[in-house]
């Protein structure tokens, strides 16, 4: 059923019906703070760049500003990459064929799975 659903010419489409937060940024930096990673990431990664003979606050807060910037123009990228993905799957031809490309994958899973358990049974029987 699958298979013969996956080559079916008509594919309903249903737009994303919820809308994007006009405060994403702001929700992101709350999740960002009350994320432990943050703190962790701070405390293991950045330390051993500081100097304990100088003010270790500005320090830390100059790398901090560092690591922000880079994640910004991280997260730019991925945004714009986002964009762009959303647009290629947002046409039914492109989305059937990537549909397809990832049932062929995980029919070669399965395939190469049954192929390992032949394999490695007694007798070559499960």
């Amino acid at each position: 059923m699958a298979i013969r659903h996956s080559f079916k010419h008509e594919e309903a489409h249903e737009p994303a019906t919820e809308k994007a937060s006009r405060n994403a940024f702001r929700d992101g930096i709350f999740v960002a703070i009350g994320n432990p990673k943050s703190l962790i990431y701070m405390v293991t990664l950045i330390q051993p760049f500081v100097d304990p003979g100088k003010s270790i606050g500005w320090q830390i807060a100059l790398l901090a500003i560092v690591a922000l910037v880079i994640n910004l123009i991280a997260g730019a990228l991925y945004i714009f990459a986002g964009r762009q993905l959303a647009r290629t799957l947002d046409s039914p031809n492109t989305r059937r064929w990537v549909d397809r490309g990832i049932g062929a994958v995980f029919l070669l899973i399965g395939g190469l799975i049954l192929a390992d358990l032949l394999g490695s049974a007694p007798g070559g029987q499960i």
